[in-house]
């Protein structure tokens, strides 16, 4: 058998479940990695963005990132090929990766994982169509020492494509299996990194900040 010396990204557990009536439990893919444990392999983290900037963050209160939708995308060849358009499901991962985002800044990226543990209540409103952009705003309902609930939705053009809450789950590999402080770190490095291509804030001379190195 060929000795594997790193996992690929597709190696990474996805767990996507299209949401319908009522709430869900479950896990999202993104920016919670999922790690197949192997030892002695270095592990790389998952790449599954469906947002392309952050627009404005208030961390432990509010976040707005936007996806722009193009008929790049490989799944709207399927979804559907004469009539493409963006699937709830990933409408719904949108706001799990926003209010992660939002997560991770309020506590300076305390935990390397920040999963979806619940979903309540999702809507939605109207379909969304390449050439249109999905802005998604996130805003922290409550929270405890493990958990955080947050109020979701998607806008496009001023109005409401998708609207729910959602509970979060932030914790480290390395709670249940010490061995692991290692990938925690580096899922955290890597967060930190893609967060400053992100969220780049206005200057004092409202010029764009350089993402951080």
């Amino acid at each position: 058998m060929e000795k594997l010396d790193r996992v690929p990204v597709w190696a990474a557990k996805i767990v996507i479940v299209a949401l319908g009536v009522g709430g869900y439990t479950g896990r999202s893919v993104f920016p919670a990695v999922t790690i197949l444990c192997k030892p002695n392999i270095p592990l790389t983290p998952m790449r599954f963005s469906l947002i392309d900037r952050i627009e404005y963050l208030e961390p432990g209160k509010r976040i707005t990132a936007v996806k722009n939708l193009t008929m790049a995308e490989e799944y709207l060849a399927d979804h559907y090929p004469q009539f493409p358009v963006k699937p709830g499901v990933l409408m719904v991962e949108a706001m799990t990766q926003a209010g992660a985002w939002l997560v991770r800044a309020s506590e300076d990226f305390a935990h390397s994982m920040v999963v979806l543990k619940e979903v309540r209540g999702v809507k939605y409103g109207q379909f969304v169509e390449p050439g249109q952009t999905l802005r998604v705003v996130v805003e922290i309902v409550s929270q405890t020492d493990r958990e955080t609930e947050v109020k979701a939705r998607g806008i496009v053009d001023g109005r409401t494509t998708v609207n729910g809450r959602l509970v979060l789950a932030r914790y480290d590999l390395a709670d249940s299996h010490p061995e692991q402080a290692a990938t925690d770190a580096l899922v955290r490095r890597e967060m930190r990194q893609l967060f400053g291509l992100l969220y780049r804030p206005a200057g004092p001379d409202g010029s764009e900040c350089p993402a951080a190195d």
